[in-house]
């Protein structure tokens, strides 16, 4: 999205998480606490998760092991994820009601506190990010990624396609963006790396629920990720929150409120 657009309570599981891992053959993955199975890709010199994160635990080594996340808090500085209804019907496959596959495919959003695991108010409200790598609500072995990392996933991308119309288009699905079919503006991408990015849109921090659980924007227009870093601003709602995949390919790294929720693609460590 453009920059224009206490303790909580968790319950726990008794019972460990499993261990993320490669699988044997030549494809990479990696496996979450609840049991899903995302597959990795290398770009430059990092490996990333090749689809949006949809775990609702944190894993064992996490900072916050055995919690789980829910879906809509009266306080929207405390964690939580959002999984539900699409507000935006752009000429997308996303477009309307999304299904439970839909849900699958688009992964989950979380808040900034859920996305690194945090809980006192304090600590998310005032706190600047982390020096040491943070792992939150991503499987043991990986972390949330940082802006450097970021940075460097776009250094590398303007290092590779110079001549490229849109940087992000060899990072976006082939499918699922918006079209304009009228002004030949097909937001799709090329996909080059299998990093397979979805406008998966997100949640406004004013938080509007329905149901009990949060509004999803800007499907099939938007895709956003999560970083583990706040501004140097004093101000206690804004955090630098990843770069945005937007129609018109740009890659930016933005400031966003610490309420809104975003996809989260996670690094290993």
């Amino acid at each position: 999205m453009r920059t224009r657009k206490y303790k909580l309570f968790f319950a726990l599981f008794l019972f460990g998480c499993s261990i993320a891992a490669y699988s044997q053959n030549n494809e990479m993955t990696v496996t979450d606490c609840q049991g899903n199975v995302y597959p990795v890709v290398k770009i430059g010199k990092q490996y990333w998760m090749a689809e949006n994160l949809r775990c609702s635990q944190y894993d064992s080594e996490s900072e916050l092991s055995g919690a789980t996340l829910q879906t809509s808090y009266k306080n929207a500085y405390l964690p939580y994820y959002a999984d539900a209804t699409n507000k935006t019907y752009w000429d997308t496959e996303f477009a309307g009601e999304l299904t439970d596959e839909q849900i699958k495919k688009l992964g989950y959003l979380y808040n900034f506190s859920a996305t690194v695991g945090l809980t006192d108010i304090h600590e998310i409200t005032h706190g600047k990010g982390f020096k040491n790598k943070r792992q939150g609500i991503c499987p043991n072995g990986w972390h949330v990624p940082s802006i450097d990392e970021l940075k460097e996933l776009l250094k590398f991308l303007k290092k590779e396609h110079k001549n490229t119309n849109g940087i992000t288009a060899p990072l976006r699905a082939t499918s699922g963006w918006y079209t304009d079919l009228e002004s030949t503006n097909n937001s799709n991408g090329t996909d080059e790396y299998n990093f397979s990015a979805l406008p998966s849109g997100f949640t406004l921090a004013n938080m509007e629920f329905d149901k009990g659980t949060g509004i999803i924007h800007n499907v099939g227009l938007n895709g956003s990720l999560q970083a583990s870093n706040s501004t140097k601003d004093e101000h206690d709602t804004h955090y630098s929150g990843g770069f945005n995949l937007d129609p018109d390919g740009e890659f930016i790294i933005i400031t966003t409120h610490k309420k809104c929720a975003h996809s989260v693609r996670c690094v290993k460590n």
